[in-house]
C-alpha cells in the first residue's frame, strides 16, 4: 500500500442558506451542523490513520465567511496533526480575492495552502506520494505537468474544476483527461467542483469529487454527499470507499386530499406521506409536499401548513388542475368566452412586443380565478395566499 488519502470538497462552511420562506433560525442551525459534519469528517481522518487530508476548493463560502472561521479551520487542523492537511482553493474561496481568508489565517505546520494559478505545486505527502495541486482560476486549470514514475511511488492531482465543469460527470475537464493525466504519469484525480459527488468520469474512473458533505440545495440530493477514503495500491491501482458525515437532505412528496374534510385529516394524509418518503417526525429534511388534489368545498391549507411545519421543514405547494376546457370556451359568445379570448391575446402580444416575462402559472392562476367570479363561485383563503 502506498497511501490512503481522505478527500473533501465543496464544503461551503458559512452558505447562507436563504432559500425563499426558510426560516432564520432554520439556516443558523444547518451552517452549524454544516460545521459538525465537518468536524466529523476530519474525525475519520484520525480514524483511519490517513496519510493525508486534501480539499479540493469551496472550503467556505468567501462571499460570508468572517475571520472566525479562519480560526474554527486552523484549529480543526492544527489538531490533525501530523496529518498534513492539503488545500487547493476553488472558486467560491479563492486565494487571491481580496477578502480570501488563506492569506490573512495563520495555519498550522501541517497545512499547505497552494496558492499559484499558474502552475502545479508538488506536496510531498510520503517518500512514495506526491501530490500535485493547483488553486482555481477562471480560464481553466494550468498545463499538467509530466512526472517520473520511478518504483511504486505515485502521483496525484488536487484541483477544483469549478462549476464551468460540473454538469456531467462524464465530461473531461479542459485539459484534464483521464487520458491526459495517464500521459503525464499521474495515477488519480482529487477533484471539486460538483456537490453531487460521484466518480469522475463515470464511464472511465481516473478521480473522484466526495460532493458537498450534504446536500445544499434541491437539486443536488442525487448523487454522492461526504467524503471519499481513497486508498493507492503499489501498484497504482486506486479505489475509493464513499463515507458518510452529513444529517440533512432533500425530499419530495405528493399528496391527495381531496377526500379531506378538515385540517385534521389533511395533516393525517401529509403525515402519511411523510413517513412512506422516510422522513420522520425527528427528521433533519427539507421537504416539498405538493398537493395535487384538493376538495370541491376547498380546505384552508393555512392551519395545516403551520402544523406540519413542526415535524420537518416543509415548503407546501398546490399543484391544481385546471378546472375548465379553455378551448371550448374560447369558442363560447360569452362573457366567459370573451375573457379567455382576450388572455390568450394579451399574452400571445407580452411575448413578442419584449414585455417583462410573467409566470405562466401565475397567468393561469389568474384567469381561473376570474373565471371562477363569472359563474358566481367564492375564492378561498388558501387560493390568494
Amino acid at each position: 500500500m502506498t497511501g490512503t488519502i481522505l478527500h473533501l470538497a465543496d464544503v461551503h462552511l458559512e452558505a447562507p442558506f436563504c432559500t425563499s420562506g426558510l426560516a432564520p433560525t432554520i439556516g443558523t442551525r444547518r451552517r452549524q451542523e454544516l460545521c459538525a459534519a465537518f468536524t466529523r469528517a476530519l474525525t475519520l481522518a484520525r480514524e483511519q490513520h490517513v496519510d493525508a487530508v486534501t480539499i479540493a476548493g469551496d472550503l467556505y463560502d468567501g462571499r460570508y465567511a468572517l475571520p472566525e472561521t479562519g480560526t474554527f479551520l486552523a484549529d480543526a487542523f492544527a489538531a490533525l496533526s501530523p496529518i498534513p492537511v492539503i488545500v487547493a482553493p476553488g472558486c467560491a474561496d479563492p486565494y487571491d480575492d481580496e477578502t480570501s481568508l488563506y492569506p490573512l489565517t495563520r495555519w498550522p505546520d501541517n497545512v499547505t495552502i497552494l496558492s499559484s494559478t499558474n502552475s502545479f505545486t508538488p506536496v510531498a505527502v510520503s517518500p512514495t506520494l506526491t501530490v500535485w495541486g493547483a488553486a482555481w482560476r477562471a480560464e481553466g486549470p494550468p498545463e499538467l505537468p509530466q512526472v517520473a514514475v520511478t518504483g511504486d511511488h505515485r502521483h496525484l492531482v488536487l484541483l477544483h474544476v469549478g462549476p464551468a465543469a460540473t454538469g456531467d460527470a462524464s465530461s473531461g475537464v479542459p485539459g484534464v483527461t483521464p487520458a491526459a493525466l495517464r500521459a503525464a504519469g499521474f495515477s488519480y484525480a482529487l477533484l471539486g467542483g460538483r456537490h453531487a459527488g460521484g466518480a469522475w468520469p463515470e464511464d472511465d474512473p481516473w478521480g473522484c469529487m466526495p460532493g458537498s458533505l450534504e446536500p445544499l440545495a434541491p437539486d443536488e440530493a442525487p448523487g454522492r454527499h461526504g467524503a471519499a477514503l481513497l486508498r493507492i495500491a503499489a501498484d497504482g491501482a486506486c479505489s475509493v470507499d464513499w463515507l458518510e458525515v452529513g444529517c440533512w437532505r432533500y425530499a419530495a412528496v405528493a399528496v391527495d386530499l381531496g377526500a379531506c374534510t378538515t385540517a385534521d385529516e389533511a395533516v393525517t394524509q401529509i403525515e402519511a406521506a411523510l413517513e412512506r418518503g422516510g422522513v420522520r417526525a425527528d427528521a433533519r429534511a427539507m421537504v416539498t409536499v405538493t398537493v395535487t388534489c384538493l376538495p370541491e368545498d376547498g380546505l384552508d391549507l393555512t392551519d395545516v401548513r403551520e402544523r406540519v411545519e413542526a415535524r420537518a421543514h416543509v415548503t407546501l405547494r398546490v399543484e391544481r388542475p385546471f378546472p375548465y376546457d379553455l378551448n371550448q370556451l374560447a369558442q363560447e359568445h360569452t362573457v366567459r368566452g370573451l375573457l379567455v379570448r382576450r388572455f390568450r391575446a394579451a399574452s400571445e402580444t407580452g411575448a413578442t412586443n419584449g414585455a417583462a416575462p410573467t409566470d405562466p402559472a401565475l397567468k393561469r392562476d389568474a384567469l381561473r380565478l376570474a373565471l371562477r367570479a363569472l359563474d358566481g363561485k367564492g375564492v378561498r383563503p388558501s387560493e390568494v395566499a
